[in-house]
């Protein structure tokens, strides 16, 4: 084919169909009515393609588009990629030997990268169904979501549910925390699911507005979450670039109501059932919209509603190509890519393209690792079949072309080898010039300094309370009184015991019977012990306070009356103004912390305006355990931590609250001086996050140690402790 490309006269189908765009620099549509497909493409080819009318050679049409458009935009060898295209989707009808034997090439080609895309376990596509008679039948009735009456009510919830959502932050993003415990990921997955249906029939509905049509729909897994697609290729068809980005907005246009809403019921009713599933609405609809559906670096509606807006139809794939023309000039200096818009859209193209490059990096790693750490050993092989898939076969094609250059083209081989080396000797020197000083981050809850516990000193029944939670008492003042009758009547049965005893020991001096007398005497002083401990303990009955503070009680008038063992917690004396921190550190980091005692660190106040202050670090514990501290910190109870049962507790069906959940892994205890400033803007079991400066380290060294840490974890089953 390449010796013959300009003998060869291609001919374009002639049921193809091609639409102007709302402006002819925005380019055109080309409408495969056949096969129901739409491509994108800009003047320069539609003015090539409109050339091939079987009469003309591929010579002469590069000549008469390129004298037609005014510049050489088209050489020999682009022209080639151009026909190589139209032969892959098969948008030519000629039949002559080299076409015909370039489009078998390309479609066994396109088979055999179809039959490896199988092998690739992190993103499986799936087409179901054809939505069109059911969208047809349904898209009259619901023409008033996509209107101008729904926008308006549209703007007015979502402005509504901000206000709200801003007003209640704080309470929203701590029970946040709680959102991935493994208790609610199953509703979330329900609401991510619903969500995504709502989503693509909100695309499919506007696609329909503007007389379109949806002819697929069907499932997509991405690390085997499924997300529902459309094939909404018919919205490229629109003359107007306003209605493409309506269509392409759709989507984030329904979650985000939905989201709306879903603040609305929450802060309603925040802790009900509609309220949790509120909750997973906004979580899921916040999360999808703003990090995958509007980021124009994914092939998500974000990267639609850019393109139009710019007008550089195919972006992605422009900029891929620049990047890729990047990388073969620097390691074959070969540049491939030609420009075909005015400089500043060229300079745009660019910088998405290596933007959208390092995304694609990022994001393929991310799902790596994630698909590794998912099903455990099975995770890391379903991983090592998808890398081979997504970097072997790109690198096994580089070797075949790398065997043909050392045999045919010895200058561009050695250039290939020097690049390479100097590459990754400069990539290595980086790494390890760059540095990163890491940020430790810890959650912290707030607590009393010096909480005094009021117990009952002597078992007994709550008679009166004098005082209630919240109360200011002083040093000596009487709390609550218990009653204990038995108590009474046992001090009452010493003293007469006592009485009889006297008696005995006048008239064994009577007798002068000196034996009886000194047994009465030592009974005598064995009931006094016992009267005054008996005595001792009535006056306990009496509880006062032993120190000035304030009264932190829960129910406490639910006590009046109740019987009391000894020794049982009643309630605390406080200062309100004498708080500190209790910080959970992961062991991991307990060396960053040694010697930190009496040293400064920041302490982040949850809130929308994130404000801190600095505390001082007063005690580290000198060793980690997997105990939950105070139960703020756990997921369970809407705390940043995630739990599990613990092993006490599964064995014992008597605990406590605090035995009822243990840590993954072992975290150690750091305590924090509050300020006497800041310690009455703080509540008690309040979070917040402490943050210190770590060590510095090169980006090198930190990448090997999480490697080799990760897959050490992972292969020993440590993850599963």
């Amino acid at each position: 084919m390449e010796a013959d490309i300009n003998s060869i006269i291609p001919t374009l189908r002639p049921d193809l169909h091609f639409t102007l765009l709302e402006k002819e620099d925005e380019g055109y549509v080309l409408e495969d009515t056949l096969r129901q497909k739409f491509y994108r493409i800009g003047r320069a080819e539609y003015v090539l393609f409109t050339e091939l009318d079987g009469k003309t050679t591929l010579e002469e049409v590069i000549k008469r588009a390129n004298s037609f458009l005014g510049e050489e935009l088209f050489d020999q060898e682009n022209a080639k990629i151009t026909l190589q295209w139209l032969i892959q989707n098969q948008l030519l009808s000629d039949s002559s030997d080299e076409t015909v034997k370039g489009r078998l090439q390309l479609d066994e080609r396109v088979r055999k990268q179809k039959l490896l895309g199988k092998f690739n376990l992190i993103t499986i596509k799936i087409p179901l169904f054809n939505p069109d008679p059911i969208l047809k039948r349904i898209s009259p009735w619901l023409r008033w979501f996509t209107g101008p009456v729904f926008a308006i009510i549209w703007g007015l919830t979502l402005f509504y549910g901000c206000m709200v959502l801003y007003q209640k932050s704080d309470q929203f993003f701590t029970v946040a925390t709680a959102a991935l415990s493994p208790e609610n990921v199953f509703f979330l997955w329900l609401a991510w699911f619903f969500l995504k249906i709502l989503h693509e029939t909100s695309h499919a509905l506007t696609t329909y507005r503007y007389h379109g049509r949806v002819f697929e729909a069907g499932i997509l897994f991405i690390v085997f979450f499924p997300l529902t697609y459309v094939n909404g290729s018919s919205t490229w068809n629109f003359p107007n670039r306003w209605q493409r980005i309506h269509a392409a907005f759709a989507g984030i246009y329904a979650e985000l109501f939905v989201a709306a809403v879903s603040v609305v019921i929450w802060a309603d009713n925040p802790g009900s059932v509609a309220g949790n599933i509120a909750h997973n609405m906004v979580m899921v609809a916040g999360f999808s919209s703003l990090i995958f559906n509007i980021n124009p670096l994914m092939r998500f509606d974000g990267y639609f509603i850019l393109s139009d807006l710019v007008a550089i139809p195919n972006l992605y794939s422009r900029g891929k190509s620049f990047v890729s023309s990047v990388w073969t000039r620097i390691f074959f200096g070969e540049w491939r890519y030609l420009p075909r818009f005015s400089k500043k859209q060229e300079l745009f193209i660019a910088i998405y393209g290596v933007a959208a490059w390092i995304w694609r990096l990022l994001i393929m790693t991310f799902l790596l690792l994630l698909v590794a750490s998912a099903v455990h050993g099975f995770g890391i092989f379903i991983a090592i079949v998808s890398c081979v898939m997504i970097v072997g076969m790109p690198l096994w094609r580089l070797k075949g072309t790398l065997l043909g250059l050392y045999r045919k083209n010895q200058p561009v081989f050695r250039r290939f080898c020097a690049a390479t080396g100097l590459f990754i000797g400069m990539t290595v020197l980086l790494l390890n010039l760059l540095h990163w000083e890491r940020q430790l981050r810890a959650p912290a809850v707030v607590q009393y300094e010096n909480e005094l516990v009021v117990r009952a000193k002597v078992a007994g029944f709550v008679d009166t309370i004098f005082v209630k939670s919240g109360d200011q008492v002083k040093q000596g003042q009487i709390l609550l009184e218990l009653s204990s009758p038995d108590l009474v009547a046992e001090l009452s049965q010493q003293r007469i015991r006592l009485d009889q005893v006297l008696l005995q020991k006048r008239n064994a001096i009577i007798r002068e019977d000196v034996t009886s007398y000194q047994v009465l005497e030592e009974q005598s002083l064995v009931i006094r012990k016992n009267i005054a401990a008996l005595e001792e303990n009535l006056a306990d009955l009496k509880i006062t306070a032993e120190t000035d503070g304030t009264v932190l009680a829960y129910r406490l008038e639910e006590i009046l009356g109740v019987y009391l063992t000894r020794g049982r917690e009643i309630f605390s004396i406080v200062t309100e103004n004498d708080k500190k921190l209790l910080a959970s550190v992961d062991q991991k980091e307990i060396e960053s912390f040694r010697g930190m005692e009496g040293k400064s660190l920041e302490v982040i106040k949850r809130s929308m305006d994130r404000s801190f202050f600095m505390g001082i670090v007063t005690q580290v514990s000198p060793k980690a355990d997997t105990s939950v501290p105070d139960n703020a910190f756990s997921a369970a109870y809407g705390g940043p931590i995630a739990v599990k049962i613990s092993q006490q507790s599964s064995e014992s069906s008597k605990r406590s609250l605090a035995d009822e959940y243990a840590f993954f892994y072992p975290r150690f205890g750091v305590e924090i001086e509050v300020p006497a400033s800041e310690a009455d803007q703080l509540l008690v079991g309040q979070l917040t996050t402490i943050r210190m400066q770590g060590q510095s380290v090169s980006l090198w060294r930190l990448i090997k140690n999480q490697l080799i840490e990760y897959f050490s974890k992972k292969l020993s089953g440590r993850d599963s402790d």
